[in-house]
């Protein structure tokens, strides 16, 4: 197709597609790729636009609209050198950016402080199960001295019913046990049921 006098492969669409890079060839300055590039651009085509209807690479577009001569196209300009004022203030920069803490350093101290309050958390707990542990087996072996005591006092107390029993199992039947016999329900023995 023609547009103003321009050989373009297809009519301008809204959208564009990327150029293959393989296939991209550059236009010889000779056939008049950069006047086209001017017309397309002042139509209102964009750079990759243009670089798609003329069959060229991007950065080649760019270079023809960007208004550099041909002869500093391939070139790039030496870089400047810095002046030792420049210098100074550049090694002051970087000089300030190492002595300020960066982003990471300042989450890395947040991190080990947080680190160590739940150390110093976990210790305290520890030390509080520690001393609950040791309260409790105090109570335990309290515990265990009153049991003792109490199972010692009922081994007395079955003793003495055991030798009550054996006593009455021994004695003749109607004889007396003495002053018991003057208690009422003496005589009877402790398994009888009690009459009321």
């Amino acid at each position: 197709m023609r547009f103003d006098g321009i050989e373009t492969s297809k009519p301008p669409t809204l959208g564009t597609r990327p150029l293959d890079p393989l296939r991209a060839r550059s236009c010889p300055p000779g056939q008049g790729g950069e006047q086209a590039a001017h017309k397309l651009r002042a139509r209102g085509f964009s750079y990759r636009r243009i670089a798609e209807e003329l069959r060229v690479r991007y950065d080649m577009v760019s270079q023809w609209l960007s208004g550099m001569p041909p002869s500093s196209r391939g070139s790039t300009p030496p870089a400047p050198v810095p002046t030792p004022a420049v210098q100074a203030e550049a090694r002051q920069e970087e000089s300030r950016e190492q002595a300020a803490p960066s982003a990471d350093g300042v989450r890395i101290a947040f991190l080990e402080r947080r680190l160590s309050e739940v150390f110093a958390g976990l210790q305290r707990l520890s030390d509080e199960a520690r001393q609950r542990e040791a309260r409790l087996q105090t109570a335990l072996v309290e515990e265990r001295r009153v049991a003792t005591l109490q199972i010692e006092r009922l081994n007395a107390d079955v003793a003495g019913l055991r030798a009550a029993l054996a006593a009455l199992a021994l004695r003749p039947p109607g004889a007396t046990l003495g002053a018991e016999a003057a208690r009422p329900g003496a005589g009877r023995g402790f398994w009888q049921r009690r009459e009321h």
